[in-house]
């Protein structure tokens, strides 16, 4: 089962670019805000029938909504918003720049998360790594003065 999920995490990494990559090029034609609208519109649509298969085919049956506590609706919110700032960074960098310092946030968010929400003990080794892939970034993005679109 562990070589599942690191496939379909490996599948997902490029899913994701794919996904900002085309986020962008709508952001482009139409607007980073409505690209958002379009971007959610579609999502609650494929969702929603995604969500219809499952409850028909009894794989899980429908569940009462009533009892969500309000703060786990924020993932709406914040996804919401996150494609605002990729689209309009993607727009700005070079799809590798915005990629290695998105990673970087995810890692100083996770790493914050582990230690200070979940109580994980994080191994100095991990630190380490995060940090090395951050200065990797930073060298990455000073690398070449054409990573910035101007």
């Amino acid at each position: 089962m562990a070589i599942l999920a690191i496939i379909l995490a490996a599948i997902m990494g490029g899913l994701f670019i794919i996904i900002r990559s085309l986020n962008m090029m709508l952001g482009n034609s139409i607007g980073i805000y409505g690209s958002n609208l379009m971007n959610h519109l579609t999502g609650t649509i494929g969702s929603s029938i995604i969500y219809l298969m499952v409850i028909v085919t009894g794989v899980q049956k429908f569940q009462s909504y009533e009892n969500i506590p309000l703060y786990a609706l924020m993932g709406g919110i914040i996804g919401s918003t996150f494609v605002i700032l990729s689209n309009y960074s993607f727009s700005k960098t070079s799809v590798v720049t915005s990629t290695i310092l998105l990673l970087c946030g995810q890692f100083i968010s996770s790493l914050i998360i582990d230690i200070l929400i979940l109580d994980i003990e994080i191994k100095p080794t991990a630190i380490t790594g995060a940090i090395l892939i951050i200065i990797g970034a930073i060298l990455y993005s000073y690398k070449s003065k054409d990573t910035l679109y101007e």
